[in-house]
């Protein structure tokens, strides 16, 4: 219909109204739109990338939890403006009972969501491959090597799906229109739209279903204030809306040295025929994280510590004496750069030299593929001789009810205390163990642990933080003691109220999740496409048939 600043006057009620534009608002917006339902999406920000502008909010742990201002972005697109692009599934072990996480397990299956994978995949224009079972010489019993991360193309989704959006006959997008707060019928059952606010003033949108696609804390925050309004919902105030809230734990507490260079080519980034870049992942196999009782990780390579001159690779140490210098350092801001300060001793600028000037074919080729990875915004790991690089992980966060969001007492500010629990810490350090080992035993190299860190529990405890991937506190479950949401997505009590948002992931896996948010959103839009249709069928239905059966005589319910 058209991307518009505020609402439209005397817009009719809509089938579908969703809050939010960012990945998860555009994948519903536009697949039920596809199939003839008229959606509006109310879009906070403007057709840029800002920060948000959210009500209120105090962190309660500025150290772990990243400001809102750094993490979120409002516009068209949401948060995917300052996003970096990676699109990773979570695996099959995420949706399994394990009893070591300690609530219930996700109430679908990895074959319920899998099967969405390779739509969300073009939607983001990743590809739609996320495994390859060809050989990397490093997989053993205990690792398993056979998952792809993949960039994609255009990282800003505002931009990738904008020609669509305003090319749509059923798609209205509302710029520069903040969600106030959900209106439910007088009775408190059902929802019938939201009530918003914009520089036309306020206003309400009236919908047939809302679909709260606003960021994990900011649905959150909507939620939590619908439950004052309606003491009742969200069983009586005893489900855990707000709870568990989980994010990741990344960083690079240890170097991982190859006994034969050439092995690490596998696990470098490459791009395929289409211009699209992946990149292989370490994961601890399945059996060995039971066994073990470990949380779900992920290594990638990447660039060696780039002031270790021992790299040998003239490029990197070109970069390095190149960013000494502070006003070329500024075009570099990169958070590997800031970490890899160059104090310019003597003996390391001889070294770093000798890099350059011992294999000079070798440092023009390496500088021009650094040139075309910070072209395409692709991590700076490109192969180097020594076979030393840095081993990234992102790993898993264990479910804490005591990490939450909720509401001050007068309702008016959203407080988010996020915590880390010491199995979160100890679970990454004993996978770097098993990491080693593995690759050990099968000859392949060995990790070196970055000793001006201190203890790896201790780095890895220091390096803990999050705030960007806001997962868990609408968690979604079978039944409303336990949850938020139901399997579909649901408001548990409320059935025309949905949360398309990593907050309704009971785990956080350890994957990046914006591919499965894209791949539940498209999952809820065939839901929510199918309920429409089957209420069609109802309403058409003359008013004395039923679709049940008729009770028989002495039947007991």
């Amino acid at each position: 219909m058209a991307i518009r600043q505020g609402v439209p006057d005397g817009a009719n009620t809509f089938d579908i109204c969703v809050v939010g534009s960012g990945p998860a608002g555009l994948a519903v917006a536009l697949a039920c739109g596809s199939r003839g339902h008229s959606v509006v999406v109310l879009e906070a920000g403007g057709g840029g990338s800002d920060p948000p502008a959210m009500h209120p909010v105090h962190i309660v742990d500025q150290i772990t939890h990243a400001p809102l201002d750094i993490s979120t972005r409002a516009g068209l697109g949401g948060t995917s403006s300052a996003w970096g692009g990676l699109c990773v599934p979570y695996d099959p072990i995420d949706f399994v009972e394990r009893p070591w996480v300690s609530i219930p397990e996700w109430p679908i299956t990895y074959g319920d969501v899998s099967r969405w994978h390779a739509e969300a995949g073009r939607f983001l224009d990743c590809g739609t491959i996320f495994e390859d079972a060809g050989s990397t010489s490093a997989e053993t019993d205990d690792l398993d090597t056979r998952q792809l991360g993949r960039l994609a193309r255009t990282f800003a989704l505002g931009t990738a799906h904008r020609r669509t959006l305003a090319a749509s006959r059923q798609v209205t997008v509302c710029l520069g229109t903040q969600a106030l707060g959900i209106v439910c019928d007088p009775t408190g059952g059902h929802v019938i739209g939201v009530d918003v606010s914009s520089a036309h003033g306020a206003k309400r949108v009236l919908a047939r279903r809302v679909v709260l696609a606003a960021g994990g804390l900011r649905t959150t925050q909507m939620l939590l204030a619908l439950a004052r309004a309606w003491p009742r919902h969200f069983a009586a105030g005893r489900a855990p809306l707000g709870k568990y809230y989980m994010g990741h734990l990344t960083g690079e507490i240890a170097t991982l040295v190859f006994r034969d260079p050439r092995r690490a080519i596998g696990f470098l980034y490459d791009c395929d025929a289409e211009g699209r870049w992946a990149q292989r992942r370490l994961k601890i196999s399945p059996q060995h994280q039971t066994a073990k009782q470990l949380l779900n990780i992920a290594f990638t390579l990447r660039a060696p510590p780039l002031n270790d001159y021992r790299h040998g690779d003239g490029a990197l140490s070109s970069l390095v004496l190149l960013t000494s210098f502070p006003l070329i350092a500024k075009i570099f801001h990169s958070e590997r750069m800031q970490e890899s300060i160059f104090t310019r001793k003597r003996e390391d600028v001889i070294n770093h030299l000798r890099n350059i000037v011992c294999r000079p074919a070798s440092t023009i080729r390496g500088i021009s593929t650094l040139a075309r990875l910070r072209r395409e915004k692709i991590p700076i790991v490109a192969a180097n001789a020594s076979g030393r690089y840095s081993i990234r992980y992102h790993a898993e966060q264990l479910p804490n009810p005591d990490s939450r969001a909720y509401l001050e007492n007068d309702a008016s500010k959203l407080v988010v205390d996020f915590r880390y629990h010491p199995e979160d810490f100890n679970s990454v350090v004993h996978s770097h163990e098993l990491l080693d080992d593995a690759l050990r035993t099968a000859g392949i190299g060995h990790l070196e642990y970055h000793t001006n860190l201190g203890r790896p529990v201790d780095a890895v405890r220091a390096l803990a933080s999050d705030g960007y991937h806001q997962i868990g506190t609408t968690r979604m479950s079978s039944d409303p003691l336990s949850g938020v949401v139901d399997p579909d997505c649901c408001v548990h009590g409320l059935s025309n109220l949905y949360v398309a948002s990593a907050s309704t992931f009971p785990t956080s896996g350890s994957a990046n999740p914006t591919l499965p948010i894209v791949t539940m959103a498209l999952r809820l839009a065939d839901h929510i496409c199918a309920t429409i249709s089957r209420d069609a069928i109802s309403a058409s239905l003359p008013a004395s048939k039923s679709l049940a059966p008729e009770p028989t005589t002495g039947a007991v319910f």
